[in-house]
C-alpha cells in the first residue's frame, strides 16, 4: 500500500525465496500512470515505483495560501534577546547591579522630583549640622542639603560618563573598523598613533589638555573623550580582522558590495557585542575621572554636585563631619561598581563560547 513516497523507492514484495536467491531484485507488477494522494506512482522494467509529487493546479478564484509566520518567540533575534536576558537574570550580582543602575538612574532622570531642597540653597544657620530627619544626609559648610546635592551630583556623574564614552566611542569605532578592514599601509600607520596616545598617562594627558582649554566640567569631558578612544579603537580593530575572514564577508564581496556596505553592514553589526561591553566598563572609568578631576580643581567648578568636587569640600571636615565625604564617595563606588559587574555579565552573556555552556 503507498502513501505517497517522496522519491523512487522498491515498495513491492518479493516472490518466493528463489527470486531474492537469484538476485532479481524487487518484484512490481507493471500498472499505467496512477495518481494517488497527489502523486503520480508509474512501474518501471527494473522493478522500481517511481513516485513523484503532483503540484495540484490552482484555478483563477484560489489564492495560494500564504506561508505561515514565526511564532513571536521563534524569531532569532529576539530569541538571542530572550537568552541573553535569561542569563543576566541567573548571575546574582549582575541582578544586584542592575537595581542600584536603576535606582540611580531614575534618581538622576528625576532628581527634582527626589531632592527635597534646592542643591544650590545655601543657609548659614544650618551648616554642617549632622544627619536627621529634616536632612538625612546632614548639610555642608555652606548649608547646602547634602542628600539634595548628592542625588543631582548623580545627574552630573551619569551625563559626565555618558558624553565621555559616546565621544570615545565617535572617535575609536571608525578607527578600528577602517584600520582592521583596510590592512596594509592604513593599518600600521592609524595603530602607530593609537600607540603614541596609549604611551600618556590617560588622566595626565587630559589633564594637560584641561590647562591649555581652561578647567570646567565640558572641557574635562572633552580632554577624557580624547584620551580614552584608543582602547575601544583596539577592541573594534581585533574584531574586525576576525570577522572580515568569515563567508559571510566574502559572499559579499562575491555579489559585488562595496567596500562601504560591507563594513557598516554587514562587519559592523557582528562587532557591536565587544565594543558594548567595552563602553559599560569605560563609563565608570569616566566616572572616576572626571570625579578625579574635579577632586584636584580642574574638573567642574562650585557651586556645581559634582560627587569628585563635594569629596574634596568635604576632606577638611573628615574627622567632625565624616558624612561630607564618606556619602558621595559610597554612591560613587556603588554606581562604579555596578557598572563593572553588570559590563561583566554582559560580556559572559554576549560570549558565544560562554553563554552555551
Amino acid at each position: 500500500r503507498l502513501r505517497g513516497f517522496p522519491r523512487a523507492v522498491n515498495c513491492a514484495r518479493p516472490r518466493g525465496r528463489a527470486g531474492v536467491q537469484a538476485n532479481s531484485g524487487w518484484h512490481a507488477t507493471p500498472v499505467h500512470p496512477r495518481r494517488v494522494f497527489g502523486s503520480v506512482f508509474t512501474a518501471h522494467s527494473g522493478g522500481a515505483i517511481l513516485v513523484s509529487k503532483v503540484t495540484p493546479r490552482l484555478d483563477s478564484t484560489q489564492q495560494v495560501p500564504a506561508a505561515p509566520s514565526l511564532a513571536w518567540k521563534e524569531r532569532p533575534r529576539l530569541k538571542e534577546l530572550l537568552l541573553t536576558l535569561r542569563l543576566l537574570r541567573r548571575n546574582g550580582l549582575v541582578v544586584f547591579a542592575i537595581v542600584v543602575l536603576v535606582a540611580f538612574l531614575l534618581m538622576a532622570a528625576f532628581a527634582p522630583l527626589f531632592t527635597p531642597y534646592d542643591p544650590y540653597h545655601q543657609n548659614l544657620d544650618i551648616a554642617l549640622q549632622d544627619p536627621s530627619l529634616k536632612h538625612p544626609f546632614g548639610t555642608d559648610r555652606l548649608g547646602r542639603d547634602l542628600l539634595s546635592r548628592v542625588i543631582q551630583g548623580a545627574r552630573l556623574s551619569f551625563l559626565s560618563g555618558i558624553q565621555v564614552v559616546l565621544l570615545a566611542t565617535l572617535i575609536g569605532v571608525p578607527v578600528g573598523l577602517v584600520s582592521g578592514y583596510l590592512g596594509s599601509k592604513a593599518d600600521e600607520a592609524m595603530m602607530r598613533f593609537t600607540d603614541i596616545v596609549l604611551a600618556f598617562p590617560g588622566e595626565l594627558l587630559a589633564i594637560f589638555l584641561i590647562v591649555r582649554l581652561g578647567p570646567s566640567l565640558q572641557n574635562a569631558i572633552l580632554a577624557l573623550g580624547l584620551v580614552s578612544w584608543p582602547l575601544l579603537a583596539r577592541v573594534t580593530r581585533g574584531e574586525v580582522l576576525r570577522e572580515k575572514e568569515k563567508d559571510y564577508t566574502s559572499a559579499a564581496r562575491a555579489l559585488g558590495k562595496s567596500d562601504f556596505k560591507i563594513l557598516f553592514r554587514e562587519i559592523l553589526p557582528n562587532v557591536w557585542g565587544p565594543v558594548i561591553v567595552t563602553s559599560t566598563m569605560n563609563v565608570g572609568w569616566a566616572i572616576l575621572a572626571t570625579a578625579a578631576l574635579g577632586f584636584i580643581g580642574v574638573g567642574a567648578q562650585p557651586p556645581h554636585p559634582e560627587w569628585g568636587l563635594m569629596i574634596s569640600e568635604g576632606r577638611d571636615y573628615l574627622i567632625s563631619n565624616w558624612y561630607l565625604s564618606t556619602l558621595p564617595g559610597t554612591a560613587m563606588f556603588l554606581v562604579v561598581l555596578s557598572l563593572i559587574l553588570f559590563g561583566d555579565g554582559l560580556r559572559d552573556s554576549l560570549d558565544p563560547t560562554l553563554r552555551h555552556q
